[in-house]
């Protein structure tokens, strides 16, 4: 017979079903009784056979149960497990904050690893400056959850500018660079242009096809005064996580329409569920996200006014995806596309559901069993 668990609680659910079981059973005698008088032997043996097929029933039942509450409780002994013994990872991160953060920030990773899959993790802090140790038992993935626990998972939903809009003052603004390089003694020809690839406007919002190699470059002229000052005042430039619409040797710069206050229209708070999937008939991979009642309006709202026009999805300050909206959309639904895969997928999605750290983090000490 099934061992009952050791607890108190545990006895009291295993007694309480066979009380309930044995009543049942008595109830089912009584009828039996009640719909056959067992006036002659037939009736007897019907009875009887009726009991016993009633027994049997309930008493599989009983051992069912028996055995799944008992897994139950023994998965919460589980949490005393040994990590050198039984496998896993340690992590050692250094949070960027103080105070009470620290603890927002524990709640927050928890939220993720629990979504991973893990739900023993001990995490603690070693130290009152913002260090905390991570332990998650039987996962042996270490370079997929360095992921899933350095990503400040900050999801926003942008207006843009068509290339069309800037592309006039880019090429002000290559001008005046390339007159400041020769004042300084170096000789180039539409050095911003040639890097963004831009002899022509691109079509939607990317603004330059850029070889990864050269990105360090074009922030660096971007962000001179004198050129930052012949852009738009809410232009800002941002990278894309992978090729959209270049080829793949390239990283694209997507036009993005700033606010006042450096806040997005829309931003992952209003997310009510996220999950990774791949489309069976043409087999690209995404993410689906469905906003809650205060999300879909303002999603309705952006889409409104921006027809016919993209609108980027970033995460933590790079460009996933900028599609173009073809009609409003109503229902808060919307979906990342990207060149990833659909394990890649279904972590972005853990981290968008676990919400953002308060605080970025990273890594000091990481150890495998």
């Amino acid at each position: 017979c099934a061992r009952l668990p050791d607890n108190a609680v545990g006895r009291r659910d295993i007694l309480g079903l066979l009380a309930t079981t044995q009543v049942m059973f008595i109830y089912s005698q009584e009828q039996i009784h009640f719909n056959n008088p067992m006036k002659n032997t037939g009736s007897k043996k019907t009875g009887a056979v009726a009991a016993l097929t009633f027994s049997m029933i309930f008493s599989c039942l009983f051992f069912m149960s028996c055995i799944f509450l008992y897994s139950c409780k023994s998965s919460n002994r589980n949490k005393d497990w040994d990590i050198e013994k039984d496998g896993g990872v340690r992590i050692v991160m250094q949070v960027q904050i103080e105070g009470n953060q620290v603890s927002e920030f524990i709640a927050a990773i928890r939220s993720r690893i629990e979504r991973f899959g893990v739900t023993n993790a001990n995490i603690k802090e070693l130290d009152s400056l913002g260090k905390i140790q991570i332990e998650m038992p039987k996962v042996h993935d270490l370079e997929r959850v360095e992921k899933i626990l350095q990503r400040t998972g900050k999801l926003e939903f942008w207006p843009t500018f068509e290339c069309s809009e800037v592309s006039g003052y880019l090429h002000s603004a290559d001008k005046i660079l390339q007159d400041l390089l020769l004042s300084r003694g170096e000789q180039k020809e539409k050095p911003l242009l040639k890097l963004l690839h831009l002899e022509s406007p691109f079509g939607g919002a990317c603004i330059g096809c850029v070889n990864p190699a050269d990105t360090a470059l074009v922030n660096e002229y971007l962000n001179m005064p004198q050129v930052k000052a012949a852009l738009p005042d809410n232009l800002v430039p941002m990278w894309s996580l992978s090729s959209v619409d270049c080829n793949q040797q390239t990283i694209e710069l997507v036009a993005i329409k700033g606010s006042d206050d450096g806040k997005a229209p829309l931003d992952g708070s209003f997310i009510a569920e996220a999950n990774g999937y791949k489309n069976r008939n043409y087999g690209y991979v995404g993410v689906v996200i469905k906003m809650n009642s205060d999300g879909a309006k303002i999603w309705k709202q952006m889409t409104e006014e921006n027809l016919n026009r993209c609108i980027a999805i970033t995460v933590d300050g790079k460009v996933y995806s900028y599609p173009k909206v073809l009609d409003v959309i109503e229902g808060g639904k919307t979906q990342i596309t990207g060149n990833f895969s659909i394990e890649e997928a279904t972590d972005l999605a853990t981290v968008l559901m676990g919400g953002p750290l308060p605080a970025p983090a990273t890594i000091l000490e990481e150890e495998e069993f």
